[in-house]
């Protein structure tokens, strides 16, 4: 080509350059030759990289190809002739062939598979975490999904945020993880040199929580009140050949997690002793192609960083008609709760199934012309989800008069280190925890019926 370049090109004469001075030849320095020259040498090398057929001049062509320069580009029918003039040009016209291959703008979308991957190859993310951020992905716009990355800006996030995201009055903690889901994808991106700029760095949630949902439950609404559980019940009580209906009446009497119902094995009940071993859970995991499956662990949530056998819950006389009902379902399995073909319940069919029997409730309590329009309302506010069995179940057991490691001891909270190995003791306590309940609840059950025959009784022997 006619020139030859020194590769030295820093200041202290090595190959190397610095950033300061890589951004003062680009202010200074772009229209001195020398760095035409430097430029058009590195797109040489990147072509020769890539490019495996032969580059050469048709000096014995004929017509207007005399003299020019010519190589082959593409394979089989695909296979064309690349013609120019000079040999610099052909190489510049290569260059751009190759980087629009290579370098194809990554839509939003690309890139955020992209960090999936990496979180669950060398973060070993759990699958929940995958779930989670899936989840939030499929609230973002098409249009923006599809977008290039690279021309994706602040205010197109924004314009996002304020059309489509905040008329559905989120959360403010769901603000946030949505703007962080954002923040990581950007940041993975810069990281690949798919992007150079991250948006969220203009963005603040601060200045959107005035259009999300800023009420905060009370703890008691985070639980099924007695009512509510009775509505709850009286429902079950017409599908009790459904094992989802039976692993709701389980978490009722338990206090169990979900992931704890759906793996308990027949041979974890004990009723000749009085208790149930919680010691597995189910747990979801995604396969290559991306399809979600459920594996069976045996240890539970809280047993992650210690395991300690897990733990033994008591069982109580209701606990006892529910496993009775549960041994009688259709199918064989080793699972207590599963289907007619034997097989386990999935967490997430379960929890469907608990959301959809909740909300029927909460329905058929607004038609009911017997209850004021305060009642309707304080009825049909009620939770779906699994962990206001968990709460409601610790409020019985501190209504019994449970201390704090008792309760921990039931429900599988993190207890102080020196506490997990006291299994004598644990399963001493196994029993009068058991009778206390069960005393508590008929106490219950025998003074509602008092306060129920006494507003039956006529008046004139109430005077």
């Amino acid at each position: 080509m006619g020139y030859k370049l020194n590769q030295s090109c820093s200041a202290d004469g090595t190959s190397s350059i610095t950033q300061s001075e890589f951004m003062l030849l680009l202010k200074y320095g772009a229209k001195e030759p020398k760095v035409s020259d430097m430029i058009t040498w590195a797109k040489r090398m990147y072509v020769e990289e890539r490019h495996t057929n032969t580059i050469f001049q048709m000096k014995n062509a004929s017509g207007y190809k005399k003299d020019k320069w010519k190589t082959y580009v593409g394979k089989g029918k695909a296979r064309k002739e690349l013609v120019r003039k000079t040999e610099d040009e052909l190489y510049s016209a290569l260059y751009e062939r190759y980087r629009a291959i290579e370098e194809k703008p990554k839509t939003l979308e690309e890139v955020f598979e992209s960090l999936v991957e990496y979180k669950e190859l060398f973060l070993n993310r759990d699958p929940h975490t995958i779930r989670d951020d899936r989840r939030r992905f499929a609230y973002i716009s098409d249009d923006l999904k599809q977008k290039s990355i690279a021309d994706i800006t602040d205010e197109d996030i924004q314009l996002w945020l304020v059309r489509e995201f905040l008329p559905k009055k989120p959360k403010a903690a769901s603000l946030r993880k949505q703007l962080q889901l954002f923040n990581q994808i950007f940041r993975h991106g810069i990281k690949k040199k798919i992007c150079v700029d991250n948006p969220l760095t203009y963005i603040s949630a601060q200045d959107y929580l005035h259009k999300c949902d800023l009420t905060v439950k009370k703890d008691e609404k985070k639980a099924f009140s007695e009512k509510q559980m009775e509505l709850i019940n009286a429902d079950i009580e017409k599908d009790l050949t459904n094992p989802r209906a039976l692993i709701a009446l389980m978490a009722e009497h338990t206090g169990m997690r979900v992931g704890e119902l759906v793996a308990l094995h027949k041979s974890d009940v004990y009723p000749d002793k009085g208790y149930i071993h919680v010691h597995r859970q189910q747990h979801p995991l995604y396969d290559s192609e991306g399809h979600l499956h459920f594996e069976e662990l045996p240890f539970t949530k809280d047993e992650k960083k210690h395991p300690h056998g897990g733990r033994k819950v008591p069982i109580i006389p209701e606990c006892q008609r529910v496993i009775d009902l549960a041994m009688e379902l259709k199918g064989k399995s080793e699972y207590l709760f599963h289907d007619a073909k034997g097989n386990w319940v999935s967490e997430d069919s379960y929890l469907a199934n608990l959301r959809k029997r909740c909300r029927r409730v909460a329905r058929e309590v607004l038609k009911d012309e017997s209850l004021t329009e305060e009642e309707k309302q304080e009825l049909a506010d009620i939770p779906t989800n699994n962990h206001a069995f968990r709460i409601a179940f610790n409020s019985q057991l501190i209504d019994c008069g449970l201390n704090a490691r008792e309760r921990a001891l039931i429900l599988g909270h993190s207890v102080e280190t020196n506490e997990r190995f006291y299994s004598k003791r644990d399963e001493r306590s196994l029993e009068s925890i058991a009778s206390r309940l069960a005393h508590a609840r008929l106490e219950s059950s025998l003074s509602a019926k008092a306060h129920s025959v006494k507003q039956e009784e006529p008046a004139e022997l109430l005077l």
